[in-house]
């Protein structure tokens, strides 16, 4: 059966982050990131928005099949909230992995410094 996919309202928000960390939680960059499990449940939600949440606004949040699935893609042009990120990254991130970390920001083209401060 195909799955029916449709547009995600902005009041969806907390639902597509549901999905996300449920999704996300045996990821290995996820969780190689937040490996103690209530880092990881209190802080990913966070990031999920900050990563995400401009989709909503730009009316690129999708869910499928009632919220079975979910795709928060940001249009060209569009940027995830890079203070945030940095943020909470520097709060949730165990220090040690910071540096690797914002490395992969940099690497997805989001401007950070090793410290994790926005340039």
């Amino acid at each position: 059966m195909t799955p029916v996919v449709t547009e995600a309202e902005p009041g969806d928000v907390e639902r597509a982050v549901a999905v996300m960390l449920l999704a996300f939680g045996a990821d290995p960059i996820s969780r190689w990131a937040h490996p103690d499990a209530h880092q990881y449940v209190t802080y990913f939600p966070a990031i999920v928005r900050a990563f995400g949440g401009n989709a909503f606004a730009k009316g690129t949040a999708y869910q499928a099949d009632r919220w079975a699935g979910a795709a928060l893609w940001l249009p060209p042009g569009v940027s995830p909230d890079e203070e945030a990120l940095i943020a909470i990254t520097q709060a949730s991130v165990p220090s040690e992995r910071h540096a690797e970390v914002f490395g992969v920001f940099e690497q997805m083209g989001i401007p950070t410094s090793r410290t994790g401060t926005c340039r």
